[in-house]
């Protein structure tokens, strides 16, 4: 197995390779396709991870060398049953989809992680009947209502399909594989309760029906969340946590009022809506402060710290909260959320997409989120984390730094960068990630348009991301 450190090294010495830094000797530059080639060669060499493998894409522009990369890699990952999902977000939802079929539904099958993924299953085919027979078995040994949004297309017609309910679940006779039709497109997504989760079953599945052998312990098992997948108010509670509390467990401590580490709907609705989280609608007068906040201190800061210190002042006039200084990891915690100067008890569409959320958490549908269902939080929070990471990484990249990035997507030289601008440059550059939800967490004043300092702001939220690619040489002694 590849250590993490000499896997970092190797990366870092590629991406000198397939992008040398302005003004340096080009002669010796390398094509993608060689360093894809010299990549085939060695891999029936080395054993690698998951996060290994993402990180590697990664430093790969082009939407087919990384689909080329993962088709080669897969099965070097020892973890692959266990960790694939982190690496499904460096993808778009049709390359995913055009890789599973590629490299086979049984070998892409999410047997640890199948929550919140959609499937479409062609169950013509042997192999996605298979699927679908894995999917009941879960739902029937793990609890009965885990398969959501079950659809079928009786008549299979793939261009088209007519996807219709069942009227009355799916069919017990379906628990035997022999039964399941061998005619029709099924679509459902799987959702399990923490409570419920049988990890024994599923590495048994994993083992006995996939065919992965010498897996690792379920301690290397790292969860995580497609951002993809979640609704986008889920995203809007996670960013307003983050920069309010600097971790969802401390914003559920925040929450939990009452100390028994749980939380009714009242508790997490009120809680959150009177700190500020979900209000339909800003207040002129904050926004206004919010970008005086930022402009009145000085136009060009002198360090990244008094750019943060701005912004700190700018959350704290738009949603009340007492931060402290980051000091430099930018994920440092902070002071407790205080209740909103203006909160309107009657904000209808605040509570609704507070309620929302709730359920979304509450998996397990009795009435009350425990912590171990909040963590689902913590799961979408690490992907947007990571993504920022390597969003930075290929800003520098292309531009240089993070400033002159800045100075490139701002083409009208307004000074500002608009979401058009912003979702150009991500397209311009052929980044997979949640390219919205990274603007929307820096877009501090909430006016859908970001300045240098709050793009700036990149810097620091990115740091010490929860899967270290190990390129940077302060990460070189960083451990798992």
């Amino acid at each position: 197995h590849v250590c993490l450190e000499t896997w970092g090294r190797t990366l870092r010495a590629l991406k000198e390779l397939l992008f040398p830094k302005r003004g340096a000797d080009t002669g010796s530059l390398l094509k993608p396709q060689h360093v894809i080639w010299a990549l085939k060669g060695m891999s029936a060499r080395v054993w690698i991870l998951c996060r290994q493998l993402r990180s590697l894409v990664c430093i790969f522009f082009s939407r087919e060398d990384r689909s080329e990369l993962l088709k080669t890699f897969f099965l070097r990952c020892v973890d692959w049953p266990m960790n694939g999902k982190c690496c499904q977000p460096k993808f778009t939802k049709s390359d995913w989809t055009a890789l599973t079929q590629k490299i086979g539904y049984m070998n892409m099958f999410p047997y640890y992680q199948p929550e919140l993924s959609e499937f479409v299953l062609d169950l013509s085919s042997y192999e996605q009947r298979r699927c679908l027979h894995l999917l009941i078995r879960l739902n029937t040994n793990e609890d009965d209502v885990n398969i959501k949004k079950a659809e079928m297309d009786k008549e299979g017609n793939l261009s088209a399909p007519d996807f219709q309910p069942f009227v009355a679940n799916i069919p017990v006779s379906w628990n035997e594989y022999t039964s399941c039709p061998e005619k029709g497109i099924f679509k459902c997504t799987y959702l399990c309760s923490v409570e419920h989760m049988n990890q024994k079953l599923r590495r048994k599945l994993a083992m006995t029906v996939g065919g992965w052998v010498n897996l690792p312990t379920d301690s290397k098992l790292s969860l995580w969340a497609s951002i993809d997948e979640v609704p986008i108010e889920v995203i809007k509670v996670v960013v307003f946590m983050i920069r309010t509390w600097r971790s969802t467990d401390a914003a559920f401590t925040f929450c939990n009022t009452d100390g028994d580490d749980s939380l009714n709907h009242q508790e997490f609705v009120h809680k959150l809506a009177r700190t500020g989280c979900c209000k339909s609608k800003k207040s002129k007068s904050a926004k206004k402060g919010a970008k005086s906040a930022r402009k009145g201190v000085t136009n060009e800061p002198s360090s990244m710290g008094d750019t943060v210190t701005d912004m700190q002042n700018t959350w704290t006039a738009m949603a009340g909260t007492t931060m402290t200084t980051m000091a430099g990891t930018g994920m440092q915690s902070t002071g407790m959320g205080s209740e909103h100067d203006d909160y309107d008890p009657n904000d209808e569409k605040q509570h609704a997409e507070l309620s929302s959320v709730y359920r979304f958490l509450d998996t397990s549908n009795d009435g009350e989120i425990c912590r171990k269902e909040f963590e689902a939080l913590e799961r979408v929070w690490r992907e947007l984390h990571q993504s920022i990471y390597e969003f930075r990484m290929v800003m520098e990249i292309r531009h240089g730094s993070l400033d002159q990035a800045f100075d490139t997507i701002d083409a009208d030289g307004s000074g500002e960068i608009s979401k058009s601008e912003f979702v150009a440059a991500v397209e311009f550059a052929n980044f997979d990630g949640p390219a919205e939800q990274i603007f929307m967490f820096v877009d501090v004043s909430g006016d859908l348009c970001l300045d240098k300092e709050e793009f700036l702001l990149l810097e620091e939220y990115s740091k010490n991301p929860p899967l270290p690619d190990f390129t940077e040489a302060e990460t070189f002694k960083l451990r798992d």
